[in-house]
């Protein structure tokens, strides 16, 4: 699960500077640098307020983290199919 991969990605989709998203969760940019690098877990209060910033429900947050890997080897199949268009609606709707 890449949860680092997608604050960045729905961070830069919205144009919104490193700097100013880490101020608006109350966070240094440092902090919010390691996160987006992997080095560092949001906490889940740090995870709940960059949710409400992209107005984007927690749950789908940690959909379009998943990865391959995350899924089951007996479900991968499915969640190759179907990935693609869900996390596409998803972005539709929030991003």
């Amino acid at each position: 699960m890449k949860i680092n991969k997608t604050i960045k990605e729905l961070r830069i989709q919205k144009g919104i500077k490193q700097g100013d998203l880490a101020e608006r969760i109350g966070i240094s940019q440092t902090s919010l640098s390691l996160i987006e690098s992997g080095v560092k877990q949001p906490s889940q209060e740090t995870l709940k307020k960059v949710c409400d910033i992209f107005e984007i429900p927690q749950p789908f947050i940690y959909y379009l983290s998943l990865e391959e890997s995350d899924i089951p080897e007996n479900k991968r199949e499915l969640f190759k199919n179907l990935e693609p268009k869900l996390k596409q609606d998803i972005k539709s709707l929030f991003i």
